[in-house]
């Protein structure tokens, strides 16, 4: 018995002495593991407060910016619409063709047409034969007109023949004649009908000469 007690006394501080190595050794692990989550824990929490402090951020923006928009901008509220303008207007309904009436035109009916009556042939009139009048005699040809010179140098002598010369000064360019007590220079108009003026003043001798370039000479 007391062997027997022995060797269980010894088996059991062997396996109290390999228990307590465990045991420090899970103490130890323990203890080292206390600071490790706490460091963790703490790595964490400086991670989660940047992002947090950002989200209050977005956070804020957003209600102020829902506040200008709704409250602080009028313009920007959407529109109420009335019910009249937003009911589309209904077009009446259109109403039925009713079908169309042919009037039926009534047939004339063609009258009868009656010959027109034929005159009776007249009795057919003889007219004498025409006679052709007989034709007038010739006329007869009238004599050859007198050359125009001969009647304008006739009507020319005839106005010289009425001049009445009372008086001539000087000669040439500068010579003055009195006729008809009016006094007449070179190249003056005597008579216009003719085209007749004094041309030249000679010594008892005046030249006239017409609109067709012939010359006259009266004698003083």
């Amino acid at each position: 018995m007391s062997l027997i007690n022995e060797a269980l006394k010894k088996a059991q501080r062997q396996r109290n002495l390999e228990a307590t190595p465990t045991a420090s050794a899970a103490s130890r692990s323990a203890t080292a593991a206390v600071p490790t989550d706490m460091r963790n824990a703490s790595h964490r929490g400086s991670k989660t407060f940047p992002w947090l402090g950002l989200g209050l951020l977005f956070l804020g923006a957003g209600v102020a910016a829902a506040i200008f928009f709704f409250f602080l901008n009028p313009a920007l509220q959407p529109a109420t619409t009335s019910p009249a303008s937003s009911a589309q207007a209904i077009p009446p309904p259109k109403p039925e063709a009713s079908p169309a009436v042919t009037a039926t035109a009534p047939v004339a009916r063609p009258t009868p047409v009656q010959p027109a009556p034929v005159p009776s042939p007249e009795p057919a009139v003889s007219l004498p034969a025409y006679v052709a009048p007989p034709a007038p005699p010739p006329s007869p040809t009238p004599d050859p007109v007198v050359g125009v010179t001969i009647t304008q140098e006739a009507r020319v002598y005839a106005v010289l023949d009425s001049l009445r010369i009372t008086g001539v000064r000087g000669l040439g360019f500068e010579a003055r004649v009195l006729m008809n007590e009016k006094i007449y220079r070179i190249n003056d108009m005597v008579n216009r009908e003719l085209g007749l003026r004094l041309s030249e003043v000679l010594p008892g001798l005046l030249v006239f000469t017409d609109a067709t370039g012939g010359t006259y000479k009266k004698p003083l």
